[in-house]
């Protein structure tokens, strides 16, 4: 199985430039993803900033970690095409959702999937009414 150093160019951490150029995930960076603050402890202000700042450097930790912080800090299950098409939306959603207030179907339809329609582009969806139905 190919390493993350098999795949990169060697890069500076955006979070640790002291660090210097390296060809791997940055080892601070994935020790500091294991202790970070809840996204419920933190304001929305510090939601945002942390939401923009993952979504602006190279990537200095496996890709499934940052989405699933993504994920923490919006309060809902993000698609990976979210992360290029609404990363504006994204943000405002990191800084004025708390965590624990899921979208309703409606909200859905208006706040996500409303944007992606705009763009003009296929959106495919699956919608599973009984949680045993999945596959």
């Amino acid at each position: 199985m190919p390493t993350p150093s098999d795949r990169r160019k060697a890069y500076t951490c955006g979070f640790h430039p002291e660090r210097g150029e390296q060809a791997d995930f940055c080892p601070a960076c994935i020790q500091e993803h294991e202790t970070r603050l809840s996204a419920e402890s933190m304001t929305g202000d510090e939601r945002a900033a942390e939401l923009s700042a993952l979504m602006d450097r190279p990537l200095s930790r496996p890709f499934d970690l940052i989405h699933k912080r993504i994920e923490e800090l919006v309060g809902r299950p993000v698609w990976t095409h979210e992360l290029g098409l609404n990363r504006d939306g994204l943000i405002e959603e990191a800084r004025n959702r708390p965590r624990d207030s899921p979208l309703t179907p409606a909200e859905f339809q208006t706040k996500v999937m409303a944007p992606l329609e705009a763009t003009g582009k296929p959106i495919i969806g699956v919608v599973v009414d009984d949680p045993g139905d999945q596959l």
